[in-house]
């Protein structure tokens, strides 16, 4: 549970928006929080999590609720940091 401390009002909520997501805003909202940004990040294309549907999905429920979305794309980054790194080490016996 995050509590809403005196002095904080902005949170970003990562969300997909499904029914968890709805209630995450609602839960924020009745806990106080002034600014609610939803956001989703894209780390791998062609994955459910980072497809159209879900990202749409996601960007109406703000739309609804009355928020700001953002859609990060960390896709290269991930693939840079996490993927190639892990094929490399992986080809050297290292994982």
């Amino acid at each position: 549970m995050i509590h809403n401390d005196k002095g904080k009002d902005k949170i970003i909520l990562a969300l997909s928006g499904g029914i968890d997501s709805g209630m995450s805003v609602i839960r924020l909202r009745n806990e106080g929080w002034k600014e609610i940004f939803g956001a989703n990040h894209v780390v791998y294309r062609g994955v459910k999590s980072s497809s159209q549907e879900v990202l749409k999905r996601a960007g109406d429920l703000c739309k609804r609720e009355g928020i700001p979305f953002y859609i990060i794309d960390a896709a290269e980054k991930f693939s840079e940091c996490v993927i190639n790194d892990f094929m490399e080490k992986y080809a050297c016996a290292l994982t």
